[in-house]
């Protein structure tokens, strides 16, 4: 199992959103609501990895996921409080 991140450090908060738009949600036809912002320490802290490719711009997926789906569900709990909400107004 992979998630799909972008590393988002050294961007203002409108390049966020504006990449945000352009890869993730503009290809789907949505509009991009919210989004969750997470320090990479936590997520090596809790025993998985990061792995850029650059495909596209600033692309990385998380690694590491164990098998078991419960061990999943308590993980992806402690990066959620963890990371912050951002709201689009």
């Amino acid at each position: 199992m992979e998630t799909s991140v972008f590393r988002i450090r050294g961007l203002r908060a409108d390049e966020i959103w504006d990449l945000g738009q352009r890869l993730v949600a503009g290809p789907l036809g949505r509009p991009l609501r919210a989004r969750a912002d997470i320090m990479t320490h936590e997520i090596l802290e809790v025993g998985l990895a990061i792995h850029p490719d650059n495909r596209p711009e600033r692309h990385a997926t998380i690694r590491g996921w164990p098998e078991e789906k419960e061990r999943q569900m308590i993980l992806a709990t402690e990066l959620a409080a963890a990371a912050q909400l951002h709201v689009r107004s």
